[in-house]
């Protein structure tokens, strides 16, 4: 063997022959196992942090009188824990085996023997791999504080009252669970007004209040947290004071006032000349807003800055004098603290805007869902929709933007201008502040409105408003409900298009979980379900329309109803439809692969020259006459459908011929007509009771005096008769129907028009004819007609001979006569 086969394994794979590779790799190897102590390291880090007992506290302050404080504990290997202590006869450990929650109770019998010491025990908590400790320190109540958030109430309002205890060196204790306090409302000394306070237990269900869950933990006692509730307005306080130690209390002063409200609004702006009566409404004590009339010697109404604004001290009613800012308040004159304010900004207008809103239903469905989700731009008034009624709000703004109160005293003049017939305004109100709008005419228009305020005084503001008038946005699509297919493998697009408002649109479904939709309105089914789709005029959230996008499982194909048969040379436009279970059609399906057959390719051919360019339509040309079928079938081989189909020739009239154009008649003569080809009854083609065919003759042009009599054959409903009664012209048509009786099948309805003449003859021409040996033998009586029609005679020239002439009649225009056979006995020859 070759000497290099000697190498062990290890030289061979890790150690090539390059002297300088090898002592690269010997280095790195080095620095490897260097490495090693840090993996461990972090690999003790790891199981550290993944494998961990924590408890909930490691050290608390507990009273001797304290009924007890749980403790808890969070194994990440949940593992049984134990619980201990270092000094049982200090505590005591209330716990279930194995239990992550324990309840430390102090021995009160302890309390004297130990009360001059500095009390403390351990409570551990063990897993099998950790262990947790809290020291519990043991003390005597030496102090409480009340701890409330507001020393102010509303009447009828609660608050919520705890209490929190202190040991002597003023450390605070966990708990106060287990000690019981006294709870007492009294009188203030000088006090504006004695209010009344009525105390609750935390639990009292006759009050509704939001309450810390932590609250309702068993480590806190029903008369360590109390409610207080405002009972009738001025000042009180409440008093809690220990039940073993009346020394050990605290108290806290509290105000009762009366909510109030001032209407139109606590914050207004104004601009000068303004003016307006405050109304004032009072909360009582069930929450409800009630108005409380003026002039009311109660209340007392009063402004900061009287060059600013005045106010009637009795009724309210305010008066804006010159710009800047005061408050405004009604006093309670029986509680001084009780009152109610508001502020007043008297601005110069420096802006005027116009702000629709469109007062009919809305449009499409959804409306209100999707305003809330994008912008409203229809507001503006830039662009409106065609024969709606639009509310317009006049609204007037300062300097820095914000929006002025309008007083009824405050007046504007607004007008419509440039084609004024595209809108018109109805229903003004007296000062124009509000007013109806509505639009007529799609076009543009222009709204200007000019502030006025008292005595015809106009301020230097004003604003034209462009406004253009849409049609009403559309889905071109028929019906509400659009069905897609989609299957865990296969998604279905199709494209929506939209008509009418600004052109400029936004495609939208709010959960594209079930389908989704691009932005230009092509929507791609995705799972089972059903979702709507709504399309708006980017520029008026308004102004669209909407429908329902319900995708579901494909369950059949099924051809459409529509035409099963044609004359030779004409084409089928046959649809295809996929439905599901419910029998819905799809609006397409063209993510789905389809093969077609026909059954005889020599009667029918595929082609494609005028049917809808659509993957739905499958188009087959009637190429001889006969019968065939058709079958669709999908790529996966499991939904299929199959319809018959039937060529045929071409309906036309055999008698007289079928390029005899106009039928020229003599008064009073009959032409007969025979008709051949056209739809027949499917029985032809062994198709037991498909198809029954009638024919009906109608006159196009009927009038009182009937110029054509059509009298039908029994015998066969393809013969007619035409007998001229008035000269003139009419237009006939006869019409084949076939009712097939084939699911899906439409009735074929086949029509032949001929123009029908009564005529004088103005010209004649005589042919000599070589009769047959039955018009030979007819020939036997000169001067006789041959046919029914007049056109061979027979003329004897002698005993055994005759010669037989042919008749042709023409019209002043020099159209030949069909039928003459009134005029045989009128020829002389």
């Amino acid at each position: 063997s070759s000497p290099h086969t000697s190498r062990n394994f290890f030289q061979r794979i890790f150690l090539p022959r390059s002297p300088q590779f090898n002592l690269y790799f010997f280095l790195l190897s080095l620095q490897m196992l260097k490495l090693v102590p840090l993996l461990f390291i972090w690999a003790l880090f790891l199981v550290a942090f993944t494998h961990s007992l924590t408890i909930s506290d490691v050290s608390v302050l507990l009273p001797w009188a304290s009924s007890g404080y749980t403790l808890y504990v969070n194994s990440t290997a949940g593992s049984c824990v134990e619980w201990s202590t270092d000094s049982p006869h200090v505590v005591q450990l209330h716990y279930e085996k194995c239990s992550n929650e324990l309840k430390v109770i102090p021995i009160s019998g302890m309390m004297h023997d130990l009360s001059e010491q500095k009390v403390s025990a351990i409570v551990t908590a063990k897993d099998a791999d950790h262990k947790v400790e809290c020291e519990v320190y043991l003390g005597q109540l030496h102090r409480i504080e009340m701890l409330t958030s507001a020393r102010k109430l509303y009447l009828g309002e609660v608050e919520t009252l705890d209490i929190i205890g202190f040991d002597e060196e003023g450390n605070s204790f966990k708990t106060l669970n287990g000690l019981q306090f006294d709870w007492k409302s009294e009188k203030l000394t000088n006090k504006q007004k004695d209010g009344a306070i009525r105390l609750l237990p935390l639990n009292d269900v006759t009050v509704h209040l939001s309450v810390d869950p932590s609250k309702t933990h068993n480590n806190f006692d029903s008369s360590q947290t109390i409610i207080c509730q405002g009972l009738e307005i001025g000042q009180a306080k409440v008093v809690v004071s220990s039940r073993t130690d009346t020394n050990i209390r605290d108290e806290v002063d509290f105000s009762v006032f009366d909510k109030f409200t001032l209407r139109p609004s606590p914050f207004l702006r104004l601009i000068p000349t303004s003016t307006l009566t405050y109304q004032l409404y009072r909360q009582n004590k069930d929450k409800a807003m009630i108005h409380v009339p003026m002039p009311n010697p109660r209340y007392v109404w009063s402004t900061s800055a009287t060059k600013v604004a005045t106010i009637d001290s009795r009724m309210g009613a305010l008066s804006a004098k010159d710009l800047g800012m005061t408050s405004v308040t009604a006093k309670d004159t029986t509680f001084e603290l009780n009152r109610a304010k508001g502020t007043v900004h008297v601005v110069a207008p420096v802006r005027i805007a116009f702000k629709f809103r469109p007062l009919s239903p809305a449009l499409y469905k959804g409306y209100d869902e999707i305003k809330n989700l994008f912008s409203d731009s229809s507001s503006d008034g830039h662009n409106l929709v065609d024969k709606v009624d639009y509310e317009v709000t006049v609204e007037v703004f300062d300097e820095k933007e914000n929006p002025i109160y309008l007083t009824e005293n405050i007046q504007f003049d607004v007008t419509v201008e440039d084609a004024a017939e595209h809108v018109q305004i109805i229903e003004p109100t007296k000062n124009m502040h509000t007013f109806t709008l509505r639009t007529l005419k799609i076009g543009h228009a222009s709204l200007k409105a000019k502030l006025v305020a008292e005595a015809g005084r106009l301020y230097p503001v004003s604003h034209s408003q462009l406004m253009q008038v849409f049609p009403r946005v559309a889905i071109a699509f028929t019906g509400q409900n659009i069905h897609l297919p989609a299957t865990a493998y296969i998604q279905q697009q199709y494209k929506l298009n939209a008509e009418g408002g600004s052109r400029r649109y936004k495609w939208t479904i709010l959960n594209p979980s079930v389908a989704s939709v691009d932005a230009h309105g092509v929507i791609t089914s995705k799972l089972q379900g059903e979702v709507s789709i709504y399309v708006f005029d980017s520029d008026n959230v308004f102004n669209g329309d909407m429908r329902m996008v319900r995708v579901s499982l494909p369950h059949a194909l099924r051809w459409a109803s529509g035409k099963r048969e044609v004359p030779i040379g004409s084409y089928l436009c046959l649809k295809l439809e996929m439905h599901d279970a419910a029998g819905n059609a799809f609006a397409a399906f063209d993510a789905f692969k389809v093969s077609f057959k026909i059954g005889d390719y020599n009667i029918y051919a595929e082609d494609r020259k005028i049917c809808a360019d659509s993957p739905n339509v499958y188009e087959v040309h009637a190429k001889r006459t006969g019968y065939t079928t058709i079958q669709a079938r999908l790529a996966s081989g499991d939904m299929k459908d199959e319809i018959p189909v039937v060529a045929y020739e071409p309906l036309r009239t055999r008698i007289p011929r079928n390029d005899v154009d106009p039928i020229v008649i003599a008064l009073g003569s009959t032409q007969p007509v025979v008709l051949e080809n056209g739809p027949a009854e499917w029985e032809t083609f062994q198709l037991y009771r498909s198809s029954s065919v009638s024919v009906s003759v109608k006159n196009h042009k009927l009038q009182d005096t009937i110029p054509v009599v059509l009298d039908e054959k029994a015998s066969n409903i393809m013969s007619f008769s035409v007998t001229c009664r008035i000269l003139g012209e009419r237009k006939v048509t006869f019409m084949v129907t076939n009712t097939i009786h084939v699911r899906g099948a439409e009735t074929t309805v086949e029509t032949l028009t001929r123009t029908v003449m009564c005529a004088h003859p103005e010209s004649m021409k005589l042919t000599p004819h070589t009769p047959t040996d039955a018009e030979d033998r007819l020939a036997s009586e000169p001067m006789l007609p041959i046919d029914t029609n007049a056109r061979l005679l027979a003329y004897h020239v002698s005993t055994n001979s005759s010669i037989i002439l042919k008749i042709d009649l023409f019209d002043k225009n020099g159209n030949v006569f069909s039928a003459f056979n009134s005029l045989n006995k009128f020829w002389h020859l």
